[in-house]
């Protein structure tokens, strides 16, 4: 029901297996519900689900989705900078890592954002490299029945 009411509204919506990453400038908001991003990347690639841009109305929802060996530059399975309201739920990156840039940043995640907060609610992450920071966050995210 919430995979529903969630994709029934005007947005862009993913869903399933993703065979190349996803990296856009977020115009519009987003819904990621049940994508399986495996094996995507490399050391100076980007992540497999990078989006960047938006505004402080921009939503992007990541529901029931796995990164599993997945590798970037920075942020391993996933980025998301600038503004946007970014809620994860149910959702589970496993080996995952950083390249072999200097920066090394997030090889679960790189989330810099400029005002709202990250929530993360049932997110389970395991076996991911460690790069400067596992997972890099640059504000005070909600974190609900999280597992690392």
């Amino acid at each position: 029901m919430l995979a529903f009411l969630i994709s029934s509204s005007a947005q862009k919506n993913y869903q399933g297996w993703q065979s190349q990453p996803i990296q856009e400038a977020a115009q519009e908001s987003y819904n990621i519900i049940e994508c399986q991003f495996v094996e995507i990347g490399g050391d100076s690639s980007s992540s497999a689900l990078w989006l960047h841009g938006g505004t402080t109305s921009t939503s992007i929802y990541l529901l029931a989705t796995l990164f599993h060996s997945c590798k970037a530059g920075q942020g391993g399975a996933f980025s998301f900078t600038d503004n946007a309201d970014l809620r994860f739920f149910l959702c589970c990156v496993s080996n995952c890592q950083t390249g072999g840039n200097s920066y090394r940043k997030g090889a679960i995640g790189y989330v810099v954002l400029k005002s709202n907060v990250p929530r993360f609610e049932y997110f389970t992450a395991n076996s991911n490299s460690v790069g400067s920071r596992n997972l890099h966050v640059e504000s005070s995210p909600n974190f609900v029945n999280v597992l690392f």
